[in-house]
C-alpha cells in the first residue's frame, strides 16, 4: 500500500473511531474474531479445509484484520496522548531490529 493511500485509511480510521461504540476490551474481542477469520482464509489458501479459497475473501478479512487494528492503535494513541509519529517511529525501530537479524540468520 503506498503511502499516501495508507495515511488515508489511518485518517479516515481516525475520524470514525470516535463514532464507534465498542470499547477497547470489546475492540480486542473484535480483532481475535476477525483474526480467526483470517486464519481460516490462510487454511484455505493452503488447502489444507473443505472450503474453496477465494482471493477476494482472504483480501476481505484481511483488511477487516487491519482497519480494527488501526482503530485499536488509534484509541490506544488517544488514551496516551500518544501520536501516530510516535508510534511508527518505533515500527520503524523494531524494523530494523529485524531486518538485522534475519541479515544475520540468512549469513549462519
Amino acid at each position: 500500500m503506498g503511502g499516501y493511500v495508507f495515511n488515508s485509511v489511518w485518517e479516515r480510521v481516525v475520524k470514525v473511531n470516535p463514532l464507534e461504540t465498542r470499547n477497547i476490551e470489546a475492540k480486542f474481542l473484535k480483532l481475535t474474531e476477525e483474526l480467526g477469520e483470517l486464519a481460516a482464509e490462510v487454511i484455505a489458501l493452503r488447502g489444507q479445509t473443505y472450503k474453496e479459497f477465494k482471493k477476494e475473501d482472504l483480501i476481505a478479512e484481511m483488511a477487516d484484520t487491519l482497519l480494527m487494528i488501526f482503530s485499536i492503535f488509534s484509541e490506544l494513541l488517544n488514551m496516551t496522548d500518544t501520536d501516530k509519529e510516535e508510534l511508527f517511529a518505533s515500527c520503524e525501530a523494531k524494523l530494523i531490529k529485524w531486518e538485522s537479524k534475519i541479515r544475520y540468520y540468512k549469513v549462519k
